[in-house]
């Protein structure tokens, strides 16, 4: 009997947060593309729309140097601030790697 080998579970999470921001983007693009539009699902996150984002510089919470918040409404699309029910906000260190994320209704 062969031995099996044991596949090495990747954290998928944590090659994301490796990831720079322009990395990142350039991934959401990609899978946008394989979902048929100019949105990837909820789990994934939205190509970056300034009418349904917002990007803070300074201090964050979890010590990064800026976050972006993106706003969505009860069905869970991107959506302006002022209509929002939802937010995902992702916290960025000074080499642009995700360092933190929040989920919330609001």
């Amino acid at each position: 009997m062969g031995k099996k080998k044991k596949k090495k579970k990747r954290n998928l999470d944590e090659l994301v947060r490796k990831m720079t921001n322009a990395e990142y983007e350039t991934l959401l693009d990609e899978v946008a593309l394989e979902v048929g539009g100019g949105y990837a699902k909820k789990s994934t996150q939205p190509i970056i729309d300034e009418r349904f984002s917002e990007k803070r510089v300074g201090l964050t919470l979890s010590g990064g140097t800026y976050s972006i918040a993106f706003y969505y409404n009860n069905e869970g699309e991107p959506c302006l601030k002022e209509e929002a029910t939802s937010i995902h906000i992702m916290e960025f260190d000074g080499k642009d790697r995700r360092i933190n994320e929040v989920y919330a209704d609001i």
